[in-house]
């Protein structure tokens, strides 16, 4: 009955998808149960026909960036800001 984590996914146009929201519960993690939310967004992306899938984060988030690496999203682009950067990656399906 636990929510453990939770992902979304956004359509950015009809070849593209936006993977947000990539949470985990601090109580769950390193248990694989992230890689299986990125897993079912993947294959929900595939389903529909998306071409990539998008994910932007800051540096801060090491966690969704080390799961989204893991699944084969490869780094595109990266800004600086002040304290932090973001960056983002793209993982092509098709």
């Amino acid at each position: 009955g636990d929510i453990l984590g939770t992902t979304a996914v956004k359509e950015e146009d009809e070849k593209v998808a936006l993977l947000r929201r990539v949470f985990g519960d601090p109580k769950y993690r390193g248990r694989g149960y992230g890689l299986v939310l990125i897993d079912k967004a993947i294959d929900f992306c595939k389903k529909k026909n998306y071409r990539r899938i998008s994910f932007q984060g800051t540096s801060r988030m090491t966690t969704a960036l080390n799961l989204c690496r893991k699944k084969g999203f490869q780094e595109v682009d990266r800004v600086a800001m002040e304290d932090f950067e973001i960056i983002r990656y793209s993982l092509r399906l098709q």
